[in-house]
């Protein structure tokens, strides 16, 4: 990537496929930061329903982008300025390859029913040509599968691969497959092999990342239309995973549990909230509303969230930040990316959170960091997917509505003027 030059670069890109409208007209003056930050877009291009982001660990200038669309793009940024970024599409043709993950010089992108391996990825990318065949590693993923069909796929610290597969309705039933289970958060080798359940009970969790000591933090999307008083309940979890936790031994209580946080909707209380019982399901054996109560509330069966993060706020992509571009106070917090609500009357999320938290599984803030794309009237012009930090301390934030990809940095100078938003 190095010795290519940059004009080079700009004439053999390929266009990415079906670009949309352009995005200057997009109004990033209404996203609204701490003082000190400011908001770009990270590449001029659009880059359609921009989904999952993974960073080259071989050249920090490569960005690989999944979508939701029929493409997986690589955002290169030509000079290491982060001011010259072009979008490479390097696959194309397939079916809402939202998954992508980096892992020792190899790309993995998980469809809606598959995952392949694309060995030395970033050679090819810089190459500037569309990735040649890759090796498929899991297939038959989705069996009877109906909603929550796309995938968020990581390499952990163990150098296994984790895999969701979410509820295949809004209720479930929660199934196990010879292959998968549903409503569960999977684990295989890297060559597809060993796949077994990591954990249980969580509905849909599209965005996970590991803190310092190797504990697992993941979102997950609450259900829908639970009543009475659907619009504020209930919340979408971010659960704990302590390091060293076995297969198949945590339970998050979905489809038959869920979480309801404490304080404005808008900006949950720090915490978990309480528990609340569902509206269809009953586990088994349970044949009282005490008995279902105390079912729910046994956290050595079913695993309180560490934090309620609110509710439909349609919560994603998870991050650690360990940067030094930024103030001192977000050095080791995490960040989540909330797509925001489909069906909430006004509508909640469309923003992005940031959490402190604490290796025994609990959380010490939680706050507002962007919001702004949500407006006051409850329309809606950009939905935050993803979040991941570049080397140089600066935060990418995925948009798959506005078909974007931003850059958050801290110069510590700019002023950020607030506005109102939409209150629930």
């Amino acid at each position: 990537m190095r010795g290519l030059a940059a004009v080079a670069l700009l004439c053999l890109v390929s266009t990415v496929a079906a670009q949309t409208s352009s995005l200057s007209s997009l109004p990033l003056n209404d996203i609204q930061l701490p003082e000190g930050f400011s908001i770009a877009l990270y590449s001029q291009t659009p880059v359609r329903k921009a989904r999952q982001l993974a960073l080259s660990g071989n050249d920090s200038r490569v960005v690989y982008v999944g979508s939701t669309a029929d493409t997986v793009v690589a955002l290169v940024d030509v000079d290491g300025t982060g001011r010259n970024v072009s979008a490479v599409t390097l696959l194309s043709g397939l079916n809402s390859p939202n998954g992508v993950a980096w892992h020792e010089g190899t790309l993995y992108v998980a469809e809606i029913s598959r995952i392949t391996s694309y060995p030395n990825a970033d050679a090819t990318t810089v190459a500037l040509q569309p990735l040649p065949n890759g090796t498929v590693v899991a297939q038959n993923w989705n069996p009877s599968q109906d909603d929550h069909a796309v995938h968020y796929i990581k390499v952990g610290p163990d150098g296994l691969l984790y895999v969701p597969q979410g509820s295949p309705s809004n209720t479930g039933p929660c199934n196990r497959f010879e292959n998968i289970t549903q409503c569960a958060l999977n684990r295989m080798s890297l060559d597809g092999t060993d796949i077994h359940t990591f954990a249980t009970g969580i509905r849909n969790s599209v965005g996970y990342d590991w803190d310092l000591e190797g504990n697992l933090w993941a979102s997950s999307n609450g259900r829908d239309q639970l009543d009475p008083d659907h619009d504020n309940r209930p919340d979408d979890p971010l659960n704990f995973l302590p390091a060293g936790t076995e297969p198949d031994t945590l339970d998050f209580g979905f489809p038959y549990c869920h979480w309801q946080g404490e304080g404005n909707p808008l900006d949950r209380n720090v915490g978990p909230g309480f528990t609340i019982l569902d509206d269809v399901n009953t586990p088994p054996n349970v044949n009282s509303n005490a008995s279902f109560t105390a079912y729910c509330e046994n956290n050595q069966v079913n695993q309180p969230p560490a934090q309620a993060l609110g509710p439909h706020v349609a919560a994603l992509g998870v991050t650690f930040y360990h940067g030094s571009a930024f103030p001192e106070e977000y050095n080791g917090t995490l960040f989540n990316a909330q797509h925001g609500s489909w069906d909430r009357d006004p509508p909640i999320g469309y923003r992005v959170m940031n959490a402190g938290v604490s290796s025994n599984g609990s959380t010490t803030s939680y706050s507002i960091f962007a919001q702004g794309w949500l407006q006051p009237n409850g329309s809606s012009w950009g939905r935050p997917v993803d979040v991941l930090p570049l080397t140089d301390g600066s935060l990418l934030v995925s948009d798959d509505s506005a078909n974007a990809v931003y850059r958050i940095s801290y110069d510590g100078s700019s002023t950020v003027q607030a506005s109102s938003v939409a209150a629930g």
